[in-house]
C-alpha cells in the first residue's frame, strides 16, 4: 500500500487552522479583561443588594413585633434601657420575642440565639453581629426612652418618627442624645441605611438624606 505524505499546501493549511496570532491573543485577553472588570463591580453591587433586602426583612419582622407588642398592652412601646444598665425583663431585644414567635426570654440560651439572627445586619462582619441578649445591628428611637420605663406615642404623625435604624456597634440598642441621635447611624449598605418609622414603611437614608437638627420630627422629641 502505498503511503500518503502531507503536501506542503496541506501542511500551510493546518498551521493557519490552529495556530493564533499574537494579535489574535491579545484581542480575547482584552475581551476577557473587560468582562471581569464589568463582572466582578456587578456581583458586588449584587451581592449589596441582597444583603439590603435582608436586612430591610429584619426590619420589618422586628418592626412587626414592637407593633404586635404596643397592640397587645394598650399602646405602650416595649421598654428600653440606654447603652448600660437594664436587665432582661426590660430591654426591647426581650420583651419582644414571644411576638415574633420566641417563646424562650431567658438571657441566654436558644431564645438569644433565635433572637440574634433577626438582630443581626447581613452586612456586617461577624464580630459586630449581636451574641448577648442585650445587643442588636437595629437600634430603636428615642421615643422608647432610655430609662426602662414604657412610653407611648401621643399627639405625633408616626409616619414622621423613627421606630428602628441600622448601627454598626451592636451595644448602641437605641438612639441617644448626646452627639445628637443622627450620629448612631449605620450606612452598612454601601453608604446607606434602612430606617423604619412607627407607621410601618420604610425608607433608605444616605448621610446627606439624614435629618441633622434635633428638632426633626423623625427622632420624636
Amino acid at each position: 500500500m502505498l503511503k500518503r505524505y502531507p503536501t506542503p499546501h496541506t501542511l500551510y493549511r493546518r498551521k493557519q487552522i490552529s495556530g493564533f496570532s499574537l494579535i489574535e491573543l491579545l484581542a480575547v485577553l482584552a475581551v476577557i479583561a473587560t468582562l471581569v472588570a464589568i463582572i466582578i463591580p456587578l456581583t458586588s453591587t449584587i451581592r449589596e443588594r441582597a444583603s439590603l433586602g435582608k436586612c430591610a426583612s429584619n426590619m420589618r419582622q422586628l418592626g412587626q413585633g414592637i407593633m404586635l407588642y404596643q397592640a397587645d398592652n394598650g399602646g405602650y412601646l416595649p421598654p428600653n434601657w440606654s447603652s448600660s444598665g437594664g436587665s432582661a425583663s426590660n430591654i426591647w431585644t426581650v420583651v419582644v420575642r414571644p411576638y415574633m414567635g420566641i417563646m424562650d426570654q431567658r438571657p441566654y440560651g436558644i431564645g438569644t440565639d433565635e433572637m440574634c439572627k433577626t438582630l443581626s445586619c447581613p452586612s456586617l462582619e461577624d464580630t459586630l453581629h449581636p451574641d448577648r441578649w442585650w445587643e442588636t445591628n437595629y437600634a430603636v428611637g428615642i421615643a422608647f426612652g432610655l430609662d426602662g420605663a414604657r412610653r407611648t406615642l401621643t399627639d405625633v404623625d408616626t409616619s414622621k418618627v423613627i421606630m428602628l435604624v441600622e448601627n454598626d456597634n451592636p451595644s448602641a440598642r437605641c438612639l441617644r442624645y448626646t452627639n445628637g441621635p443622627w450620629s448612631y447611624l449605620g450606612y452598612n449598605h454601601g453608604g446607606v441605611a434602612n430606617v423604619m418609622f412607627h407607621d410601618g414603611h420604610m425608607a433608605q437614608w444616605t448621610e446627606e438624606d439624614t435629618p441633622q437638627d434635633a428638632s426633626d420630627p423623625a427622632w420624636g422629641f
